[in-house]
């Protein structure tokens, strides 16, 4: 028994890094190019760390976004001219991106 539950704890531990790996590599092929290295922004789109907005917002609000993007009025950083294109990912990409996004508001 106990080696079951050990295999199981593993197998989640796995999973879970295996996650965030896929969150990572999701947000450096669709989102690093225009919000930068880390988060830390470019020129085209603002950066994730200290993001007051990231921190309160729920994962659905932060998901909503990705998957809808952001443009005209709906911009929140008009600064920036760059609008945000929709993206088209399935809902476990969607879940390891926004863990990952809301990681990088953090530090």
């Amino acid at each position: 028994m106990r080696k079951v539950i050990f295999g199981a704890i593993s197998m989640l531990a796995l999973s879970t890094a295996a996650f965030a790996e896929d969150g990572a590599a999701i947000y450096k092929s669709t989102c690093q190019a225009c919000h930068g290295v880390d988060g830390k922004g470019t020129a085209m789109a603002p950066a994730f760390a200290g993001m007051h907005h990231l921190s309160t917002s729920s994962d659905r609000q932060i998901a909503d976004v990705i998957l809808k993007g952001r443009s005209g009025a709906e911009k929140m950083h008009n600064n920036f001219t760059a609008e945000m294109p929709p993206q088209k990912l399935t809902a476990d990409e969607l879940k390891a991106v926004v863990d990952y996004v809301k990681s990088l508001a953090g530090k």
